[in-house]
C-alpha cells in the first residue's frame, strides 16, 4: 500500500490549492446550473495563483455544445469575478462520442460574474444571452460504494498487465476512470461523503484485489499523466482502444481536477482528518 500512497500523493500535488474559506472569491467556486433552459452548466474552479478557471457548457443539440472559457480574478471594488480574453467554442461530436470539430467563435470577450441572493449572474461583451442566466448551485454528487468499487477499484485491480491486449485495456481503463471522476464532478464533491463511500468500497475488495490495485495503479497514473501533459503522444493508443472521448477529457481542467481529487481521497483513505 505504501507504493500506492506515494503515487497518489504525486498526482494530488498537481491540483491547484483550494481557496481559504474566508477568501471572498470562495463563494463563487463550485458548480452552477441554469434552472430556466436546463441545458447550461457552469464551473468555477481554482486556478494558478489568484486566478479562477471558468467553464460554461451549453448543449445546443444532441451532438454539439457551446463551451465558454475564461480566466477570472476577484475584483474587491466590484465584488465580482472579472475577466478578459474569454472564448467561446462550438464543439461537435461524432457517432463514436469523440470530438469531430471545434470551431472557435471568439476569444476576446470581457465580462464579470456577480452573486445576488444566492444566484450567480453573468454579463459578457460578446454573448447577448448572458443576462438571461441566473445560475443556481449544483447539487454535489456522491457515488455509492458499489459504483466506486465496480468502476474504479475493481476495474483497476482487474486490468491484468502483461497479457495480450493489456496496453489497449489500460487506455480504455484510464478513459473510464477519468470519465467516472468527471461524471461525479469529484473536484466539487461532498468530500466527507465521498471519502466514506471510497472507504466502504475498499473494504468490499478481497485481499487479492487490494494487492492488484496497489500494483496496477502506478501504470494507470503514468498513462494518465502522459495524456495530461501531451495527449498527441498517446492519442493512437486511446483511439485503438476505442476511447476517443479521452481526447476531450484529458484536456479538460474540470476532469483533471476531478481525477486529482479522486487520487487525493484514495491517498488519505481512512484518515480521520
Amino acid at each position: 500500500m505504501k507504493k500506492l500512497l506515494i503515487l497518489l500523493l504525486a498526482v494530488a500535488l498537481l491540483a491547484p490549492a483550494a481557496l481559504a474559506e474566508d477568501d471572498p472569491a470562495a463563494g463563487f467556486v463550485g458548480g452552477w446550473q441554469d434552472p430556466v433552459y436546463g441545458r447550461a452548466r457552469l464551473s468555477i474552479m481554482p486556478g494558478e495563483g489568484e486566478a479562477l478557471r471558468v467553464k460554461l457548457v451549453w448543449g445546443d443539440s444532441a451532438n454539439s455544445e457551446g463551451v465558454w472559457r475564461m480566466d477570472a480574478a476577484y475584483d474587491a471594488g466590484a465584488d465580482a469575478l472579472v475577466y478578459t480574453g474569454g472564448s467561446m467554442t462550438l464543439v461537435t461530436y461524432g457517432e463514436d462520442g469523440g470530438v469531430s470539430s471545434e470551431d472557435v467563435r471568439w476569444d476576446d470577450a470581457e465580462g464579470r460574474f456577480t452573486l445576488s441572493d444566492g444566484k450567480l449572474l453573468w454579463a459578457d461583451s460578446r454573448e447577448d444571452r448572458a443576462a438571461e442566466f441566473a445560475f443556481e448551485p449544483l447539487e454535489k454528487l456522491v457515488p455509492g460504494a458499489d459504483e466506486i468499487r465496480e468502476r474504479y477499484l475493481q476495474a483497476v485491480a482487474d486490468w491484468a498487465p502483461g497479457t495480450a491486449g493489456s496496453s489497449l485495456r489500460l487506455a480504455a481503463l484510464c478513459a473510464d476512470v477519468l470519465g467516472f471522476a468527471d461524471e461525479y464532478r469529484l473536484w466539487d464533491s461532498d468530500e466527507a461523503a465521498v471519502r466514506q463511500s471510497l472507504l466502504d468500497a475498499w473494504l468490499m475488495l478481497d485481499e487479492s484485489s487490494m494487492r492488484r490495485f496497489d500494483e496496477d495503479l502506478g501504470e494507470v497514473e503514468a498513462l494518465m499523466d502522459m495524456a495530461f501533459e501531451d495527449y498527441d503522444q498517446v492519442a493512437g493508443q486511446f483511439d485503438d482502444a476505442g476511447a476517443p472521448a479521452m481526447a476531450w477529457l484529458a484536456r479538460d481542467e474540470e476532469a483533471r481536477l476531478s481525477w486529482a481529487a479522486l487520487a487525493r481521497y484514495t491517498h488519505t483513505m481512512g484518515d480521520e482528518d
